[in-house]
């Protein structure tokens, strides 16, 4: 049995009103839980994510990003890295409350994750690091994309 994700509405930084499920009636999501604008590795993730935006695209899936960040840190790495997706900032904790995470003490033992969600609302993968620079490769999230859309197909 797959997990239901669970909602979400909030602003992203420039104060557009934003809820997952609204999100899912048009395409699936990747929602990418990351650390925040000054860690390396998490730049590197979106980044990357960001250069193969095209590939999701095309698989019908829209990538969402959530941070511990305030509103001006995640308009930073927006502009930083020239993101083409929604970042969401979460400095209360509320929707990486709603998928099971606990605050840490320090905003540096947060552990990266990204889930796949279904227009069905149904998380279809789901990847929580180790560590900090714990996170799956860019070919396994396309992999795992691809293959949920031939299902929907």
């Amino acid at each position: 049995m797959k997990l239901i994700a669970p909602n979400f509405k909030t602003a992203d930084p420039s104060g557009k009103d934003f809820e997952l499920y609204r999100e899912l009636r048009k395409r699936a999501v990747l929602l990418v839980f990351y650390r925040g604008y000054w860690c390396d590795h998490c730049r590197e993730q979106l980044s990357e994510i960001n250069e193969h935006l095209g590939d999701f695209k095309r698989l019908a899936i829209n990538v969402v990003a959530v941070s511990a960040d305030r509103p001006l840190e995640a308009s930073l790495i927006i502009n930083f890295l020239g993101l083409a997706f929604p970042v969401i900032p979460d400095p209360d904790w509320k929707i990486f409350g709603l998928y099971g995470f606990t605050r840490p003490e320090n905003q540096k033992e947060i552990l990266p994750a990204v889930f796949l969600i279904g227009k069905d609302k149904k998380i279809v993968y789901s990847y929580i690091g180790k560590d900090y620079r714990d996170r799956p490769p860019i070919e396994t999230l396309i992999n795992k994309a691809s293959k949920h859309t031939a299902l929907r197909a």
